[in-house]
């Protein structure tokens, strides 16, 4: 079911059944806007999420899309990373998004930003200018409601740089790791200015955790409180959710 909110109608916000619905459902809408700006552009420029949410659509992409586009003009940026970890853990997303991404769908150039945490911040914000910006970024949604590693009480105007990761945070990815005392407690992460700036915003959300933070994300007021919610200002944006994940009932009611 697909419906129009935000202030300006600018949202569209796709229900999905489960899981692998709403993962079916993403990776069609993602591969239509990548054919569609491939269309007016030689190359296109995206930033895909990292995290369980978006592993099954990484595999549908593999699994039925692989010659839709042409994944050699596609060039992947990185919303965020592990800081004091390295390059290719396993537990880093760098690793996670060359494995279940860039090498399955031959992907001939990625920028990883955890390669500009020592000293050169800066410089992938200049990275991305140079490639005339950010065309498409699929987010997920943190249980407290942050974009990439901007978490509560990020400033708006925000660009890429070191943050300290919140305890709920933390907590969340110590399921990937051995034990707390392992868990990174630093990231890199792109800006929330970089992150409005971008031609179009998909956002994916799955299960009853992430009920609460879409909710607000989508209908209560814009906040640093919860950083995903300034989306309700972009003109671009598209939400694919499961059941789960979102309030029908509040929903209707709107």
């Amino acid at each position: 079911m697909k419906y129009l909110i935000g202030k300006k109608q600018n949202i569209e916000l796709f229900v999905e059944k489960n899981y692998e619905a709403m993962s079916q459902k993403a990776a069609a809408l993602l591969v239509d806007s990548l054919a569609n700006k491939l269309q007016e552009k030689q190359f296109v420029t995206f930033m895909p999420s990292a995290g369980g949410t978006p592993e099954r659509l990484y595999q549908i992409l593999g699994e039925k899309y692989k010659t839709f586009v042409d994944w050699s003009r596609v060039i992947v940026l990185q919303m965020d990373e592990y800081v004091d970890l390295p390059a290719f853990d396993k537990n880093s997303y760098t690793w996670f998004l060359h494995k279940k991404l860039v090498k399955p769908l031959s992907i001939q150039k990625a920028f990883f930003i955890g390669e500009y945490a020592q000293g050169r911040v800066q410089q992938y914000d200049e990275i991305i200018r140079n490639l005339g910006g950010i065309d498409i970024i699929l987010h997920g949604i943190g249980e407290n409601g942050h974009l990439g590693f901007n978490e509560p009480e990020s400033d708006y105007d925000s660009t890429t740089r070191i943050v300290a990761l919140a305890p709920e945070t933390i907590h969340a990815n110590a399921r990937f790791f051995s034990n707390m005392e392992t868990v990174p407690t630093r990231g890199i992460t792109l800006g929330l200015r970089t992150i409005m700036q971008a031609g179009e915003n998909i956002l994916i959300a799955s299960g009853v955790k992430k009920l609460p933070a879409l909710t607000r994300a989508l209908f209560a007021s814009v906040s640093v409180n919860l950083p995903a919610s300034i989306l309700q200002n972009h003109p671009h944006v598209k939400v694919i959710a499961d059941e789960d994940a979102v309030d029908i009932k509040l929903l209707k009611a709107k």
